[in-house]
């Protein structure tokens, strides 16, 4: 009986847990590994478990690790990019898929 419990229980929870990760390259970002593609700044970079927005060399924001999706650093690297100058490239493309993730993980 209690191997029975500890089958059951097993059961659950690989039932209760997700069927599959989001690869956040492949969903976020067109399957590229940045956004503006190249190593532009500021630009998205992105992978099959992460998501981080890049200011410059050294200074990162880590917006996803992972299934743990960190929705204040998303807020606010969208507001980031929406601040950022018009010519900036590939602004639109970033805000987009900043947004999207905004809105598929973090909306309340």
């Amino acid at each position: 009986m209690k191997k029975l419990s500890v089958a059951i229980m097993g059961l659950c929870l690989i039932a209760s847990s997700p069927a599959f990760a989001t690869n956040w390259k492949k969903e976020y970002c067109g399957n590229q590994d940045y956004i503006p593609a190249g190593h532009k700044y500021p630009h998205l970079h992105c992978g099959k478990d992460f998501y981080t927005y890049s200011k410059s060399s050294s200074n990162h924001t880590n917006m996803v690790n992972g299934d743990q999706v960190f929705c204040g650093k998303v807020a606010t690297t969208l507001e980031n990019i929406i601040a950022l100058p018009p010519p900036t490239d590939g602004k639109a493309a970033m805000q987009a898929s900043v947004q999207s993730v905004s809105d598929d993980h973090c909306a309340r």
